[in-house]
């Protein structure tokens, strides 16, 4: 069973963040880890990942961060050796089963570096969002015309390739 640690850079979310952490609690892979990377909230986040860390293989990184890309380099640094790596932002939230299906593809696929899938996100006040990838091969073509084959919230990669491109 494939470790999957996700990171989760905050910055006064304190409106969305319960959910994205309720989100990853309910996941029954018991192989998980959550580290959220925030040390400037002054909104309340704070406190409600406090109320969270211990819990569940959550881990709260106060490290001062520059920024979102900052952010999560602190946290893939300090995911476990050998995990695969994911990112879900606080309005973005993981669906049942996700992490479990993020394992088993990486068991069975165990030359597998990356999987990417759809996913949902939240803005302030408003419904879900479905946010699909688009149906297309990886290619440089693509990339172009896309911008982007798969968004970081939708991907998933093995930690040592993660950990290489720091």
């Amino acid at each position: 069973m494939a470790h999957v640690s996700i990171v989760l850079p905050s910055w006064n979310t304190a409106e969305h963040i319960e959910r994205a952490i309720a989100c990853y609690r309910a996941q029954a892979h018991e192989d998980k880890s959550l580290i959220i990377v925030d040390s400037k909230s002054d909104d309340g986040t704070h406190e409600i990942i406090e109320r969270h860390v211990g819990q569940d293989g959550i881990r709260w990184i106060r490290e001062p961060e520059t920024g979102l890309s900052n952010a999560i380099n602190i946290g893939i640094r300090a995911m476990p050796e050998g995990a695969v790596f994911g990112y879900v932002g606080a309005d973005d939230f993981l669906q049942p089963g996700a992490l479990q299906a993020v394992s088993d593809h990486f068991d069975a696929h165990p030359d597998a570096v990356g999987l990417f899938f759809d996913s949902y996100t939240q803005r302030a006040g408003q419904e879900p969002v479905y946010r699909a990838c688009p149906a297309e091969n990886f290619s440089m073509e693509n990339l172009l015309r896309y911008r982007s084959v798969a968004g970081m919230q939708n991907t998933f990669l093995r930690g040592d390739v993660a950990r290489h491109y720091l």
